[in-house]
């Protein structure tokens, strides 16, 4: 099999600063870690807070590089900077924290920003496109083309207000000595106590490659900069896009029985949830509630075409027959699963229950529950209302 990943000797170490910013030290975070992934391999790291998970996955597609040892991912030195783009071409990350990930302010910007670094071009771009008919046509449009003005850092908030989580080099805000960990107190004279205030600040004066005065905290001393916004032009291709694999129909089969199985564990999930109190009667929904979540799922997917339309259907309908399912075999009168309950003490006590007295306690059930499904149903109308 392929090496896809193998780490040899892998240490690394963070440096330890003082309040000044300068190195006094360093502790490791990765210990001559030894690692081999295959192709097809499927791998789960577990640990404690900060065993060094995170760092070792950063090191798969070189956001850190070793202190130490080597990395290999599909056959590339990760040490190379001559081969860090085939890195990140070859590892994709999927940061736990969202912010460190999202680029620009508004999501066009950051669907944008593959492509940008794809290098598609701004001024024009042709397409051969297989239509569903199988005929085959070359197009040519004119993407459309939106400039941003970014300073190169991610954030979030914390106890202290809103912290810069990430810090990329070669990027203003990494000249002007910015680090991770430091906090915003203030641009242009505005305060930013928080992530809403830079949002609404950034809402009313957006970027305009103009110099921008910060203020920022750090080792608990207030500095202040003035930085200037780099200008970045990007294209949107204005379509998005699904890698396709052909199944045998032992594949489909196979996926099938996953998908079922997603699904009734979704539901029995849902309903250990509600035994449990995290939902309330209130979160049910009955036939009204249905057939509204059913038109609002069609309307937010019928523009993207048949295709995609009937396959969410479909996956409504697998929702709603595992619900049926599951439901009826709970354990409660009237329902398949309380005449089970009754099968179940006749072959223990091994004689037959009166089934007048089976019948009363089916009866009482079905009352039951269609009091509550007048309940629910009249709480879907109130709720659609």
């Amino acid at each position: 099999m392929k090496k896809m990943v193998q780490t040899d000797d892998l240490i690394f170490e963070y440096a330890k600063r003082d309040e000044e910013g300068n190195v006094i030290g360093s502790y490791r975070a990765i210990d001559q870690v030894n690692l081999e992934v295959e192709e097809g391999q499927f791998i789960a790291v577990l640990g404690h807070n900060g065993s060094g998970k995170s760092t070792l996955a950063k090191h798969l597609n070189a956001i850190l590089v070793p202190t130490e040892g080597t990395v290999w991912v599909d056959g590339t030195n990760t040490s190379d900077p001559n081969e860090l783009w085939n890195v990140r071409q070859s590892a994709g990350m999927v940061f736990q924290n969202p912010d460190n990930q999202i680029i620009g302010t508004v999501v066009e910007e950051d669907v944008g920003f593959g492509p940008e670094n794809l290098g598609v071009p701004t001024d024009e771009i042709t397409l051969e496109v297989k239509k569903a008919d199988g005929e085959k046509k070359t197009i040519t449009y004119e993407p459309t083309v939106t400039t941003r003005y970014m300073m190169g850092f991610n954030y979030d908030d914390c106890d202290r207000g809103m912290e810069f989580t990430y810090v990329q080099q070669d990027m203003p805000l990494a000249a002007a000595g910015v680090v991770a960990g430091d906090l915003l107190v203030s641009i242009n004279g505005a305060p930013i106590t928080c992530v809403a205030d830079f949002t609404a600040y950034q809402t009313e004066h957006p970027f305009d490659g103009s110099a921008v005065t910060l203020e920022y905290e750090h080792s608990q001393k207030t500095k202040e900069i003035t930085v200037t916004p780099v200008e970045n032009t990007y294209a949107n291709v204005q379509f998005s896009y699904q890698l396709r694999e052909k199944q045998s129909p032992i594949g489909v089969l196979k996926y099938s029985v996953l998908e079922i199985k997603y699904w009734v564990r979704t539901v029995i999930d849902s309903v250990g949830m509600l035994i449990t109190g995290q939902y309330s009667v209130n979160d049910l929904s009955g036939p009204v509630g249905v057939v509204d979540a059913i038109g609002t799922a069609y309307d937010d997917v019928k523009s993207q075409g048949v295709l995609v339309t009937v396959m969410t259907m479909l996956n409504m309908v697998i929702l709603l027959s595992s619900n049926l399912g599951v439901m009826n075999l709970l354990p409660l009168p009237a329902l398949d699963g309380g005449r089970l309950v009754f099968l179940i003490i006749e072959a223990i006590r091994r004689k037959p229950i009166r089934r007048d007295l089976e019948g009363m306690v089916h009866f009482a059930g079905l009352v039951l529950l269609m009091a509550l499904m007048v309940y629910v149903m009249i709480h879907d109308v109130q709720r659609i209302l």
